[in-house]
């Protein structure tokens, strides 16, 4: 028997997710949460490739529960959606037994609470899963000091917003036009522009903070291949874990039969 529960819906959750967020649920109490959190263009579960079904395999996330949130990334800013993040994350980390309940997933005791919240992003979600750690912290939530940030491919020092939409899109036909017609349709792109308004404020945060687990991340994981986004250090983290013969979308999907390391590496931030 697997280590966790069905997909469980998390359209009842309270927050303004998209459609498709989910989670897996420990069958025994977990004590530690992992949220994963998509970038620009992505999806709530599909960007983790075949993250969950190995998580759900392996002993060290026994424990765990597994939360993909999904949200609209292109048409709304990187405000909004931290906003969108931040409350979901702090139904989590505050009303867990109840939350659990509400989305039809396993009951827990009445004084339940994790041990830990591992908040993982990918590109653009690596810079949101940081706003909202670092806003619990200067908001006092006492569940700040439960956060850690393990980030794949994260956008935090901006990305070059043409690759990204290539990306995201398939295809780029005008490029000029095309880039100033998406920023109107798509206001996010421009706080992903290097030294954005966004960016600077985030970077002001960490250095109001200081060093502390909503600061400084646990790992970050950037790929050889990755045009997007900038490989340079945020703040105090850690050099980052590089994956040769990766890409900006590849680096944060584990494969199976060929390339488990991104599960294997979060394994290590759960203890």
């Amino acid at each position: 028997m697997l280590n966790h529960t069905l997909p469980t819906p998390l359209d009842k959750l309270g927050a303004s997710l998209s459609l498709e967020s989910s989670a897996r649920w420990a069958r025994s109490p977990a004590k530690v949460c992992v949220v994963y959190v998509h970038g620009y263009g992505g999806r709530a579960v599909a960007t983790w490739g075949e993250f969950p079904d190995l998580a759900m395999e392996q002993p060290e996330f026994a424990e765990v529960d597994l939360v993909f949130l999904g949200y609209e990334s292109r048409s709304r800013t990187a405000a909004f959606n931290v906003g969108v993040l931040y409350r979901a994350v702090s139904i989590l980390a505050e009303e867990a037994p109840a939350a659990l309940k509400r989305v039809g997933g396993p009951e827990r005791e009445e004084k339940f609470a994790y041990e830990r919240i591992i908040l993982v992003g990918h590109s653009l979600g690596g810079a949101l899963v940081r706003d909202v750690a670092m806003s619990a912290k200067e908001m006092g939530k006492n569940w700040a000091d439960k956060l850690h940030l393990a980030l794949f491919a994260p956008a935090h020092l901006g990305a070059n917003v043409i690759e990204l939409v290539q990306m995201s899109l398939g295809f780029l036909k005008y490029i000029g036009p095309f880039k100033a017609i998406a920023q109107i349709k798509s206001p996010v792109l421009a706080d992903l522009e290097k030294n954005s308004d966004y960016l600077k404020a985030l970077m002001d945060k960490a250095n109001r903070i200081g060093i502390h687990s909503t600061t400084q991340a646990k790992i970050v994981i950037h790929a050889s291949d990755d045009k997007v986004v900038y490989h340079n250090t945020f703040f105090r983290d850690p050099p980052c874990v590089a994956y040769d013969k990766h890409s900006h979308t590849s680096c944060c999907k584990p494969v199976r039969a060929s390339f488990q390391d991104p599960v294997n590496i979060l394994a290590g931030v759960l203890l």
